[in-house]
């Protein structure tokens, strides 16, 4: 996949959302999530129905319009939120920003997975009127684990997807992206720490490291999305001085979360996560670094930007 489309000489775009004001922004949606609705999943129905009115608000207040696709979870249904901006060029390729708004069972959720709904909903008030090239889709999903009676939002979108035909270019996962222990920015740059070895024996392969490993945001391809990981880790890093690392998994079978569902329908799928691990009762609103949300949603602003190309016109 191609990043960059052809650009005219001169610029017209809606005003985005300020950036100085992202991290209130990502602390009211954690919060909402997290504190005001709390622990939110199938065996508690109306929490996760509030958590999908508060995400389906966010994204009306964006400028998008909202559709709503139920699917069986429990006793009753939950839904998927979909909504997309339509790209002017290209408007059948797709590419696609997801994230699950439901927390474990015992958990507030605030880092998983509060922290990429939030980044979502400033990706979506960021980009809605900007002229993209091609369609992009942001997906909020209701349940992140399933099982017979109760299958995972994630994987449902997926399927559904592919049965439709879906033109997906490329989905980016936004998976507990909230905690930053001692973030500090890179010293890097983008050209000087691009480095690739083969593939021995399923290990994962690093493809770009920046000097905090320990403090970095890991962005996770397989291995058919290998080139796609990393120009996109590149556009992160061009972005904001967030520290990042990029890691192939190979084989469709690799663990991803939200990514593999979408490898398994053959579609090119990168996943996103902070360098925290903290869950449970322990994922808390408090526990978040908001500054850092910021500047990895500024990251992936440019990746979404740079997948789907922003047009430069007068008419």
């Amino acid at each position: 996949m191609k990043f960059h489309e052809p650009r005219s000489p001169r610029e017209r775009r809606a005003p985005p959302a300020p950036r100085e004001d992202a991290r209130a922004r990502l602390l009211a949606d954690v919060r909402a999530l997290a504190c005001e609705v709390g622990e939110r999943h199938p065996r508690r129905p109306h929490a996760l129905a509030a958590a999908a009115a508060h995400v389906e608000r966010e994204l009306t207040h964006a400028g998008l319009a909202v559709e709503r696709q139920p699917y069986p979870a429990g006793d009753g249904t939950a839904d998927n939120l979909v909504a997309e901006i339509r790209g002017r060029a290209l408007p059948e390729e797709l590419i696609l920003i997801g994230a699950h708004y439901d927390s474990a069972a015992g958990s507030a959720g605030a880092n998983a997975n509060a922290s990429g709904v939030a980044v979502l909903l400033e990706l979506a008030r960021r980009l809605a009127h900007r002229p993209l090239a091609r369609s992009v889709r942001f997906a909020a999903f209701a349940t992140s684990a399933g099982g017979v009676l109760s299958p995972a939002g994630d994987k449902v979108h997926a399927r559904q997807c592919k049965q439709r035909g879906d033109a997906i270019l490329a989905m980016l996962s936004l998976e507990s992206v909230g905690q930053f222990p001692l973030a500090a920015p890179a010293a890097g740059r983008a050209a000087d720490l691009m480095a690739s070895a083969p593939v021995e024996g399923g290990a994962t392969l690093h493809l770009l490291v920046r000097p905090q490993d320990r403090q970095a945001a890991v962005l996770v391809g397989n291995v058919a999305s290998r080139a796609e990981l990393q120009l996109a880790a590149g556009s992160f890093m061009r972005a904001t001085p967030l520290p990042i690392r990029a890691q192939v998994r190979p084989g469709v079978m690799a663990r991803a979360g939200t990514a593999e569902h979408f490898w398994r329908q053959g579609y090119c799928a990168l996943q996103l996560t902070g360098p925290g691990g903290v869950g449970g009762v322990w994922d808390t609103a408090e526990g978040l670094d908001y500054g850092a949300m910021a500047g990895l949603a500024t990251g992936v602003e440019r990746i979404v930007e740079e997948m789907a190309g922003v047009l430069l016109f007068d008419g």
